[in-house]
């Protein structure tokens, strides 16, 4: 083993503290686009309408209740439109 300032000295040892900063960016980078992207999946589901058709087909064939087609809708609706809002007095 050399001393801490040959080590210092060495490119292989740079390289080495390059990598493992870069490493660390894009982790972060990718953690945080996931983040992002998954919060924004919430707050704007793209498929949101498709699937409340289908549970509305699902409560006209009587596969589902009244009360469950609600609960979907009040999970499934855009924030702020005030679908699925009917209080049914479930807590």
């Amino acid at each position: 083993m050399g001393s801490a300032a040959e080590i210092l000295r060495d490119p292989a040892f740079w390289l080495g503290v390059l990598a493992l900063v870069l490493a660390l960016v894009l982790g972060y980078g990718a953690i945080a686009w996931v983040r992002g992207w998954s919060a924004a999946m919430r707050t704007h589901p793209a498929a949101s309408g498709r699937d409340l058709e289908h549970y509305r087909r699902l409560r006209e064939q009587g596969e589902l209740s009244e009360q469950e087609f609600e609960q979907i809708t009040r999970l499934l609706a855009p924030p702020g439109t005030g679908a699925g809002t009917k209080d049914e007095g479930n807590a």
